[in-house]
């Protein structure tokens, strides 16, 4: 029988490998990692997701919020460094995952940050009564915050760490610094996009407002 050629077969390791579905390598969360990274799940919605963006509602700091739910994932991503404390947060998200706890629990984190994201421009535009307003909102902070992915975090905090371990620094104090670090740089780039959706949503909401006029 006449052996198949490498350029014959359609179906090689490279498809395989861009699916958990096929992925073989989702064999390493064991019973104990899985129930503490619920844990630490459960412990990162009842804070981030739901206390942190209760108070800045309840101050009525729309833009903030909506800025803060379009960057759950860096946070997450930041928390995520190291495993987090007892590696409670392992699989909470990471930008390249390979376990199927791992893809549910960043898939579930993007779903709660676009559901925020478009529950506060709903709350801004009907407050406001400025409905292409908090559309322009939305159509500014979705693209920004997306094409900012989480691994450019991954990056400056290993770098960081890599740096500390380099000096000598001791491992908690790596660990605080390191994490303080990636907390700032969220908060870096939250003020990035707050500058920016400042200067391009007015400008955004008068064209929608033109289209809309135009078609009505």
């Amino acid at each position: 029988m006449k052996k198949a050629k490498k350029e014959d077969v359609l179906l090689g390791d490279f498809d395989t490998e861009r699916t958990l579905l096929y992925n073989k390598k989702d064999d390493k969360v064991t019973k104990k990692e899985f129930y503490s990274n619920l844990f630490g799940l459960f412990i990162y919605i009842i804070i981030f997701v739901i206390t942190i963006p209760h108070v800045l509602l309840r101050n009525k700091l729309y833009l903030i919020t909506t800025l803060y739910f379009s960057n759950l994932d860096m946070i997450a991503t930041v928390l995520g460094f190291s495993g987090g404390p007892y590696e409670i947060w392992k699989y909470l998200y990471n930008p390249t995952t390979v376990t199927l706890f791992g893809f549910l629990s960043s898939s579930l984190i993007n779903y709660l940050a676009l559901i925020g994201v478009g529950f506060v421009c709903i709350r801004y535009a009907a407050l406001k009564k400025k409905i292409f307003g908090g559309l322009s909102m939305l159509l500014i902070i979705i693209p920004i915050t997306y094409l900012l992915p989480g691994n450019i975090i991954v990056y400056i905090m290993n770098e960081v760490a890599k740096y500390l371990y380099s000096n000598n620094i001791s491992y908690y104090l790596r660990w605080v610094v390191t994490v303080i670090i990636g907390f700032i740089t969220v908060v870096g780039i939250i003020g990035f996009e707050r500058i920016i959706t400042l200067t391009l949503s007015p400008k955004l909401e008068k064209i929608l407002v033109k289209i809309y006029k135009y078609y009505k």
